[in-house]
């Protein structure tokens, strides 16, 4: 088992959508459950989050099944050592939230695990989540 990263009193667990590409991707999904979609940023108020808030139509939705990880209330089990690094050019998720729909549409999954690094462009590592326990 993996313990989810170490949260600082500020950090959040969030589910974020963009606005330019909502019905595209609830389209791609064709009926997957988008509240099993974990976000995770170290900080999301912060500088830590490299996307900038007017291209996000959702910032802070908090999915409070999850927020006890941050305390160590809850583990994730990963599914497997399924990683995936991209480069997104800063403030352009479209490719990322493309992959996120396909790999839905699969199943077999309950979330992702997101962690943007402070860089440019901007990667993102993608870990799959496959289950929170208690």
């Amino acid at each position: 088992m993996a313990r989810l990263i170490k949260g600082s009193p500020r950090a959040k667990i969030c589910c974020v959508l963009l606005r330019a590409n909502a019905e595209r991707v609830k389209k791609l999904i064709s009926g997957a459950d988008m509240s099993r979609v974990v976000f995770v940023y170290p900080d999301a108020v912060g500088s830590d989050i490299a996307v900038p808030r007017e291209n996000l139509s959702t910032l802070m939705i908090t999915i409070q099944e999850v927020l006890g990880v941050l305390d160590g209330e809850k583990q994730l089990i990963f599914d497997g050592p399924d990683v995936l690094e991209m480069v997104v050019p800063q403030g352009d998720l479209s490719r990322f939230f493309i992959f996120l729909a396909n790999r839905l549409q699969r199943g077999g999954i309950s979330g992702f695990l997101v962690q943007p690094r402070k860089a440019k462009p901007l990667p993102i590592v993608v870990q799959l989540v496959d289950r929170v326990v208690n």
